[in-house]
């Protein structure tokens, strides 16, 4: 079954819209590649430490330097996981929805640097209140129980039937930010690559987490993971709360256009700039 009107104005919208910073991407990838062995494991001879070996076997010693060992490096240059607000807010009654345009712009991020070798994996985050007190499910508190369902992992390839299929789903949940950040750091955790990014998105407020927003941020960049929000709003107020808390690590927009330049970009900015 062929994307409905909607879905492909909009896909069209940002493949076109995409593509010239996906290039870029690419360009940025490939010499990244040429710059460095992809994999490397085991062992060679030490050149420098051949006089000492040597001597070592003539006093019947062993030396322990007579070997160069070398790390195994991921294959994978870079990955990142997603994390969307599935609170009804996202629901918006213009069309197409916050949902809508969020989920398309990780469709076609996802198909775009799927190729690339870029691995990836989603997930909506969406929080159930008044919760039993024996419920047993991550990130549950007194009052609340998020759940988290992963759309994509990164054994899976985007395609156009898993966009469809998702595309169906309605956003009717509140907001816990905490949740989407540690969903997003799990997934990301489970990406072996040098180089990882979490987003998390939400487009509305959550100030009982501002306060522990940078902690959750140096808690990330311990585990070599670049935490990095999105607040989807046309909201100065809404926007000045998160930049004022973590403002290296937070992207304001209200487009899906410009959600999806400033998420490629910062997949480039991980890589140190060559002449």
């Amino acid at each position: 079954m062929a994307l409905s009107q909607r879905q492909q104005e909009i896909t069209e919208l940002l493949d076109l819209g995409l593509r010239p910073q996906a290039m870029k991407l690419r360009r940025l990838l490939l010499t990244e590649n040429m710059q460095r062995t992809l994999e490397i494991e085991g062992a060679s001879l030490n050149s420098s430490a051949i006089t000492d070996t040597y001597m070592s076997l003539k006093r019947n010693i062993e030396n322990r330097d007579r070997y160069e060992t070398f790390n195994r490096i991921p294959s994978v240059k870079c990955g990142f996981s997603f994390t969307i607000d599935f609170s009804g807010s996202m629901n918006t009654y213009r069309k197409p929805t916050t949902w809508e345009q969020v989920l398309t712009t990780a469709y076609c991020i996802g198909k775009l640097t799927q190729t690339m070798g870029v691995e990836s994996n989603c997930a909506i985050v969406g929080v159930n209140a008044i919760a039993s007190h024996n419920v047993g499910a991550v990130g549950s508190t007194d009052s609340y129980v998020a759940q988290a369902v992963i759309i994509k992992d990164q054994k899976e390839k985007w395609s156009e039937d898993l966009y469809k299929q998702v595309w169906g789903y309605k956003p009717s949940t509140g907001t816990y930010l905490s949740q989407y950040i540690q969903v997003s750091l799990d997934m990301a955790k489970k990406i072996n690559a040098q180089k990882r990014v979490a987003f998390f998105l939400t487009d509305g407020e959550d100030p009982g987490i501002y306060p522990y927003l940078q902690s959750f941020v140096d808690i990330a960049k311990a585990q070599n993971i670049h935490l990095v929000g999105i607040v989807f709003t046309d909201s100065a107020q809404t926007a000045r709360e998160y930049t004022k808390r973590i403002p290296k690590n937070i992207i304001i927009v209200d487009d899906p256009k410009d959600l999806g330049q400033k998420m490629i970009k910062t997949i480039e900015d991980l890589f140190p700039k060559r002449r």
